[in-house]
């Protein structure tokens, strides 16, 4: 889960990206599910209907219980991060190297974004992140480039010159993160790639919905824009999550159901 402010990851403030990850380390594959932040669903907090994004107001909590609760799975870990957060991981591992499917400008002109292979530092990498207005799919397509920057992240950490220097990077994004995974639960896992050194599948879903006009946001005691979900998107997200536990490959699976959900937008 990710909050729309820089600095202190105490601040209170909406939950902006809710990625839920599925990570099977013994069929080395990692599935990345993108939850639309203006999707309308029953917060654990109150039990009214509100945006996901609201969740955040309550704490880190509130948005796990209420994506555990929609989507009717177990939640075991959660990783909280900022604007900061992106910026200070990503630069502490020397830059990333993100897929980019579209070529664009940045709505706020900072940078421009080539397609294909693109190097960016955290700020550049942010910017992608949080880009939507020059997108075609807006919001959507926004969610899709945060989890290219996940990948991105993904793939220059477990490179044999960062991974086997893992104590000193863990060093440098020491609080940059809030999670409850244990130092020994991390540590364990990194041991375990350093290894075999081997390759991960990371794969990308979305659930999608309909923009259903504005609606009484209980958080913010006044009316907001929000989605519906779209129910059956979000038992294909399910469906292929349980898979992925279940340790089946789900590469083609996965690349059906983000078509799926293009074709609907």
């Amino acid at each position: 889960t990710g909050i729309d402010v820089y600095g202190s990851l105490k601040t209170v403030s909406r939950s902006d990206v809710n990625l839920i990850v599925t990570v099977n380390p013994k069929t080395k594959q990692i599935l990345m599910t993108s939850i639309p932040r203006d999707c309308e669903i029953e917060l654990h907090s109150n039990g009214k209907l509100d945006k996901l994004t609201h969740t955040g107001i309550f704490g880190v909590d509130c948005t796990v219980e209420t994506v555990e609760n929609y989507f009717g799975i177990d939640i075991n870990y959660y990783v909280r991060v900022n604007f900061s957060s992106v910026e200070n991981i990503v630069n502490a591992l020397g830059g990333i190297t993100v897929n980019n499917p579209v070529a664009f400008t940045a709505s706020d002109g900072t940078y421009s974004y080539e397609a294909g292979d693109v190097y960016m530092d955290g700020a550049k990498a942010l910017r992608f992140a949080r880009e939507r207005y020059n997108l075609g799919g807006g919001d959507r397509d926004r969610g899709k480039n945060q989890m290219r920057v996940i990948t991105g992240i993904i793939n220059k950490a477990i490179s044999p010159s960062i991974i086997t220097n893992y104590t000193s990077i863990l060093d440098a994004v020491s609080g940059s993160f809030q999670t409850n995974m244990s130092n020994s639960e991390m540590t364990s896992l990194i041991k375990m790639q350093i290894n075999d050194m081997s390759g991960w599948d990371i794969e990308q879903i979305s659930v999608n919905g309909t923009g259903n006009g504005s609606a009484w946001s209980p958080a913010n005691g006044f009316n907001s824009w929000v989605m519906e979900p779209n129910v059956n998107t979000v038992k294909r997200a399910v469906e292929v999550i349980k898979k992925v536990e279940n340790g089946e490959d789900v590469k083609a699976l996965a690349q059906q159901v983000m078509e799926e959900n293009t074709a609907d937008e």
